[in-house]
């Protein structure tokens, strides 16, 4: 081999070796995602007296390849999903998972929310279902929570699972019970979104109301703005604050129903998106009771 071929050789080598720890670093080399194992082994191109030396990745992969497969086989994930799931959490055998899967099957949720459920909280699939969820099911069947309104809550609000019973879903359940005087009505609001039970009641969700109040907002209008429109409550106190100051200063009237509908508008969207829609509705002409019954029926439309 002459001394020019040699350089090409070696150039071409270290280019393959570049790539392939750049895919590596990805998470994408040689990868048999759809089945049922990684490869044990990966070629490793290095330079060396006696050319290719072939290298193994570390076990662990194995028990990555069976977790990213379960994923997606069994759950839904898509691949990324599932890549980037399997670097916080691992299991050798589906026993476990199974299990999981099989508790929420026998208490009514579909395929779907099963999926939705473990994409939103995939550690839940570590957890022993008898010990650590069913508890929580008893607790919302005693409150009157149906089986087909608690797959809805917690498909939509997957992380209340992470939290403790006895220090936070029951005393935020019973605080929120106090507070719209009725079993029917908790409920309703958990339906729109059980992310409530997730904040601190005391320390978040209480303050937000007494702004309110202190605005001269009327208890009917909070408890509406509550039950049907609670994600202007899931925002840090000082936005919240801060919101509402900006709907008082568009002369929106506290006692009247639109001032709490327009900060559940202004909640869902940042500043700028906000400023920008009112900036351009103002040069079509409109008004800003016209603005905010538009934005009122895309935010509706969504939800």
């Amino acid at each position: 081999m002459s001394f020019a071929e040699l350089g090409r050789e070696l150039f071409q080598a270290l280019v393959r070796r570049r790539r392939f720890r750049r895919r590596l670093r990805q998470g994408l080399c040689r990868r048999r995602v759809l089945g049922q194992e990684f490869e044990n082994h990966v070629e490793i191109i290095c330079l060396g007296s006696t050319g290719t030396i072939l290298k193994s990745v570390t076990n662990s992969a194995n028990d990555q390849s069976f977790t990213v497969s379960y994923l997606i086989n069994s759950c839904g994930f898509p691949l990324e999903k599932a890549l980037s799931a399997s670097k916080y959490m691992n299991f050798e055998t589906p026993n476990k998972p199974d299990s999981v899967l099989a508790f929420f099957r026998n208490h009514g949720f579909s395929e779907t929310q099963i999926s939705n459920l473990v994409k939103g909280f995939p550690p839940i699939l570590l957890c022993d279902p008898e010990k650590t969820i069913l508890p929580k099911f008893q607790f919302f069947t005693s409150e009157g929570v149906s089986s087909t309104d608690l797959a809805k809550i917690l498909t939509r609000a997957p992380n209340i699972l992470k939290r403790n019973l006895k220090n936070q879903i029951s005393p935020s359940f019973n605080l929120f019970k106090n507070l719209l005087q009725s079993h029917e009505k908790t409920i309703a609001a958990l339906n729109y979104d059980g992310g409530l039970l997730c904040c601190g009641f005391q320390t978040s969700l209480l303050p937000k109301i007494e702004i309110l109040r202190d605005m001269g907002v009327p208890e009917s209008n909070i408890l509406d703005l509550l039950m049907f429109r609670p994600r202007a409550f899931l925002t840090s106190i000082e936005r919240f604050k801060n919101i509402v100051e900006e709907v008082k200063k568009m002369r929106f009237n506290p006692q009247r129903r639109k001032f709490v509908t327009a900060i559940h508008v202004r909640a869902i969207m940042n500043k700028l998106k906000w400023e920008k829609k009112v900036e351009v509705y103002k040069r079509w002409g409109w008004s800003k009771d016209e603005i905010l019954v538009w934005e009122e029926s895309v935010v509706y439309g969504s939800v």
